[in-house]
């Protein structure tokens, strides 16, 4: 027998094999039943047309912030690195006992950032001339109505540089307002939905998703201005209002 057609013959039979057992599969799979461990909410409808309404609602709450960040600083420049470490050690030691002593914790100081780098001259040669540390600590408190007292302090006792002023809310605050604009919003969304449902004439059946798409936080807002007369008076610092923005997602069906 030609070995040409041995092979040819195989060939075919395997083919056929193989389309059988596609096929057999293939009419297996038609019998699965895809309602079969569905949500059965979805597999009710799966079959019929489902008639949605889906709204967004916004909850928006301003509130004063209970709690400011002061980032101080104390720089210094020195011909040699031990002498600018030691004056910056020196300033800021006396800037945090004087924090402790208006009634600052310990544990609400704390140091953000530390650096020790040389100065260069300005032309050629360009050779090290001096050495220049910065110190900078974020002091946290809730009594937002004595941060220009706390600033006069600092500064007073060797910090040179205030960086900012930063207002938001504790956590505890955070937690509460997320609450309430949750809760806005949800209200903002049932609204939308009814007005929509009598102007077009619909009746909403049941809610089957709810879904949060959204909570807008605020990131700490600089709102430091120094205006310190030169009559010596307090530096003033005024907060303004945070505002937190929760966004809900509802859907309906209707008939």
């Amino acid at each position: 027998m030609n070995k040409k057609f041995l092979v040819l013959t195989f060939s075919l039979i395997f083919l056929t094999f193989s389309a059988t057992a596609v096929l057999k599969t293939l009419n297996q799979l038609c019998k699965v039943n895809f309602g079969k461990g569905l949500n059965p909410l979805f597999a009710e409808n799966l079959n019929k047309t489902v008639n949605i309404l889906i709204v967004r609602g916004t909850g928006v709450v301003e509130t004063f912030p209970g709690q400011a960040k002061i980032s101080l600083q104390v720089e210094t420049e020195a011909s040699t690195a031990k002498e600018a470490v030691t004056t910056n050690a020196e300033k800021m030691t006396n800037a945090i006992n004087k924090l402790k002593f208006i009634g600052i914790p310990k544990e609400k100081i704390e140091t953000t950032y530390f650096s020790i780098y040389p100065v260069y001259s300005e032309s050629p040669p360009y050779t090290v001339i001096g050495y220049k540390v910065n110190n900078r600590v974020m002091v946290t408190t809730n009594k937002t109505y004595e941060i220009g007292k706390i600033i006069d302090a600092a500064v007073e006792a060797g910090a040179n540089k205030v960086d900012g002023v930063y207002f938001t809310l504790s956590d505890q605050k955070m937690k509460e307002t997320e609450k309430i604009a949750i809760k806005k919003a949800v209200e903002n969304a049932e609204t939308k939905a009814e007005a929509i449902a009598e102007s077009a004439q619909i009746k909403l059946t049941k809610i089957i998703n709810i879904a949060e798409t959204g909570i807008y936080k605020p990131a700490p807002v600089n709102l430091y201005e120094i205006a310190k007369a030169e009559t010596g008076a307090s530096t003033p610092i005024s907060p303004g209002q945070i505002k937190v923005t929760a966004t809900i997602q509802i859907t309906y069906m209707f008939t």
